[in-house]
């Protein structure tokens, strides 16, 4: 959406299709990865003692499916984040190096901080399913390259970005909020 909006002024509908058919086929192909795996997984169920039972997989996915479901995503993402650097080289063309367009400078920034982590994360759990990784390493870059860091990243994005939006131009803020009582 944020990419979206760095093009609204282009009036791109073909772009916006573009982007919204690719999200499209990447959640249409997650989604049939993930079903295809919650199918053809073998659940194991294992007694420990009397009352104590555990249950999980026997055989996992093979990893080949395991990558192109982080493959997906890094696609996505990297179109994404060549989108938003294009219209970045643009505006700072444009407008001699973003004097005057610091909610857009801030948009640009944060975009591709994002794509950094969201690309970042895919291929740590994409590394993290060779087999040859010591088990430390590979416990080690899937809990760094966790994906519920990207909701961290992203609520930060919303956040900076609201900041910038109540900024006047001399620095002061614009916007005060009150809050209100409950009783």
């Amino acid at each position: 959406m944020r990419v979206m909006a760095l093009y609204s002024q282009s009036k791109s509908f073909r772009l916006s299709i573009f982007l919204q058919s690719l999200f499209a086929v990447e959640a249409a192909f997650m989604l049939g990865n993930l079903l295809y795996g919650n199918i053809s997984v073998k659940i194991a169920i294992l007694g420990l003692a009397k009352g104590i039972t555990l249950c999980g997989d026997h055989d996992s996915l093979p990893v080949f499916w395991m990558v192109l479901y982080w493959i997906a995503p890094v696609v996505y993402e990297l179109i994404l984040m060549a989108l938003a650097v294009y219209k970045a080289v643009e505006f700072w063309r444009t407008s001699a190096g973003f004097k005057g367009f610091t909610l857009v400078k801030v948009l640009i920034q944060d975009q591709i901080l994002y794509f950094i982590v969201v690309i970042a994360c895919s291929l740590m759990q994409i590394i993290t399913f060779r087999s040859s990784l010591n088990p430390a390493f590979a416990n080690f870059l899937d809990t760094v390259g966790n994906a519920s860091f990207l909701c961290v990243i992203g609520s930060r994005l919303l956040i900076h970005l609201k900041e910038v939006g109540e900024r006047n131009v001399d620095g002061t803020t614009v916007v005060s909020y009150s809050l209100r009582t409950i009783c």
